[in-house]
């Protein structure tokens, strides 16, 4: 396959050789819409990406083999976002295939869906997971509960280029953000309403956390912070009244970032790390000025993430070493040390943990998102690393709420993956060619004949 450049049509220059791997040559091909990324079906069934940003120097990216059996690949088209590449196969009876590829630039990515955001400000799902905020520079919201996906329903007001952390409330409809906190009845999604009285907005706050049980709403600033709230500072305010909320008390000595401040499941207690390197846990209760509990100590790193379990009783803590560590904070004033992770390379940025209590997410300054097993605290055992198409440094991290998706704000966009068993499955058996009986009595003899993808 050779690569012309036409910008003058009457002299065509030849700028590279594209030497492919397929058996019998090139039967279809498609580029994107950028122009950056050319698709080559061969033959033999087999798909290859070619990143073609510099046509003098092109590579080969991923190769795309769901078609085994089949004769050639007879059409490719990506879809608008890039995001999608659609395939068209037929074997040497006639009998087509059609497969839709999740890419990312000229690899594969294991990703649902990426958003159009900017910004990488903690996102936030609804309780009743429909809608998700994201972003931050500025917050976008979107609509979770359309076909056949995510759809954009509004953007609320920004106020400056730092942008602003923002959480939805107890109540579902309710979208909390900036400082002076702001807050937005989404009852109509399409129609952000500000409810809270006119204030000038010095800053969007670093981070924030919403209890989830108590009418509590927990603010941070963190050194980059323009706010006149003191930095390294975390403000607890009473959100009982939505449209009035009502400072409880400031919490001093912490040192605040994008995925830092969380509440337990049970609204019990608040976890945020010290300007000392530690993380301080804080008894909440209604209507009372929260008390220190009991302090995290993160011998030789600086704690900078952190999430509970949905058991109460555990938390996860991420530091600047890049190690994820799981503490038993039952008894908060003598917190125990459980279990540790293989380390990332590069500080902790994100961290999140399934409801189920079995599964947590982390993402850290290398750009890798891992899912690691966590149904033993002692011994954390990493079960997969997300393909993003490239890396994602610095992103943050959420689970829907149902459960069925994980959520991963960076600069790049926001991402999204279905962590649904059943859902990731049915891609697997889509993807992959049926086991025969052959082939299953090889392996499996002593086996009753039951393919998975049937």
């Amino acid at each position: 396959m050779r690569l012309w450049d036409v910008a003058d049509p009457t002299r065509p220059a030849l700028r590279s050789d594209l030497h492919t791997q397929g058996r019998n040559g090139v039967s279809s091909l498609e580029f994107s819409s950028d122009g950056t990324v050319l698709a080559l079906g061969g033959r033999d069934g087999v798909i290859t990406l070619w990143d073609v940003a510099d046509p003098f120097r092109p590579h080969s990216g991923a190769r795309l083999t769901g078609y085994p059996g089949f004769a050639s690949v007879s059409g490719i088209a990506f879809g608008p976002d890039g995001q999608t590449l659609a395939s068209i196969a037929s074997d040497r009876e006639r009998r087509t295939s059609a497969r839709v590829w999740a890419v990312s630039g000229y690899d594969r990515t294991s990703t649902l869906t990426i958003l159009p955001t900017e910004g990488t400000f903690l996102p936030s799902f609804s309780p009743d997971s429909r809608l998700l905020a994201a972003g931050g520079e500025p917050t976008t919201v979107w609509r979770m509960d359309d076909k056949p996906g995510p759809r954009l329903a509004a953007t609320v007001e920004s106020f400056n280029a730092g942008g602003q952390a923002a959480a939805f409330g107890r109540d579902g409809r309710t979208l909390f953000s900036g400082l002076p906190v702001v807050a937005w009845d989404m009852t109509d999604p399409a129609a952000p309403r500000k409810v809270t009285p006119q204030a000038t907005r010095a800053d969007g706050g670093t981070g924030i956390g919403v209890n989830p049980v108590l009418p509590l709403l927990a603010t941070g600033t963190g050194p980059h912070s323009r706010s006149p709230v003191p930095l390294g500072t975390v403000q607890l305010r009473d959100v009982g009244d939505r449209t009035r909320p009502v400072l409880v008390d400031t919490l001093g000595g912490a040192a605040v970032g994008r995925q830092s401040i969380s509440f337990s499941p049970d609204g019990g207690l608040l976890a945020a790390p010290t300007d000392e390197g530690g993380v301080r846990l804080w008894n909440i209760a209604e209507n009372t000025r929260p008390t220190a509990a009991g302090i995290i100590d993160v011998a030789g790193a600086r704690a900078t993430a952190s999430a509970f379990a949905p058991d109460n009783r555990t938390l996860l803590v991420g530091d600047d070493s890049g190690a994820i560590t799981t503490w038993d904070v039952s008894r908060p004033a003598r917190p125990l040390r459980r279990g540790s992770a293989a380390p990332h390379a590069g500080q902790i940025s994100g961290l999140a943990h399934h409801r189920d209590g079995a599964l947590a997410a982390g993402a850290a300054e290398d750009g890798r998102i891992r899912l690691w097993d966590t149904s033993d605290p002692d011994h954390l055992v990493e079960i997969a690393s997300l393909a993003t198409g490239g890396l994602y440094p610095q992103a943050s991290l959420a689970f829907s709420p149902d459960g069925s998706l994980l959520a991963a704000s960076g600069d790049r966009g926001t991402r999204l993956w279905s962590v649904d068993p059943a859902a990731i499955l049915r891609r697997l058996c889509a993807e992959s060619s049926g086991i025969t009986r052959d082939q299953w009595n090889q392996y499996l003899p002593d086996q009753r004949y039951d393919p998975p993808c049937a």
